[in-house]
């Protein structure tokens, strides 16, 4: 049997590009809607989310708050661990955004 345990959960808003934010807010992107834009496409860059913005602007849900996830306190964001989703072609900021909302598990038979 395996058992699946989560140590050091905590729920939180989920992580955004400050400076993307900022970006997006001097277009005039107000600050939740820009958040939205940028959680719903992975903060890969300030023109994929303002065009996501366009998109979806008449939205009513870009007016309610982020919905938390669950992430663990203290992630691993070891050089090591940067280094390794890097060699996918990932960028640097990308690596430890995908580090800072992945929960970590252990397993136990």
């Amino acid at each position: 049997m395996i058992v699946m345990i989560l140590d050091n959960l905590s729920e939180a808003e989920p992580n955004v590009n400050a400076s993307m934010l900022n970006e997006l807010m001097l277009s005039g992107v107000p600050e939740l809607a820009a958040k939205h834009a940028l959680v719903n496409t992975g903060n890969v860059s300030g023109e994929t989310a303002i065009y996501w913005y366009f998109e979806h602007m008449e939205d009513p849900s870009l007016l309610q708050p982020l919905a938390k996830i669950k992430k663990v306190e203290n992630s691993k964001h070891t050089e090591e661990n940067v280094g390794k989703i890097m060699e996918f072609g990932f960028s640097r900021e990308q690596a430890i955004f995908g580090l800072s909302n992945t929960v970590s598990k252990k397993y136990k038979d």
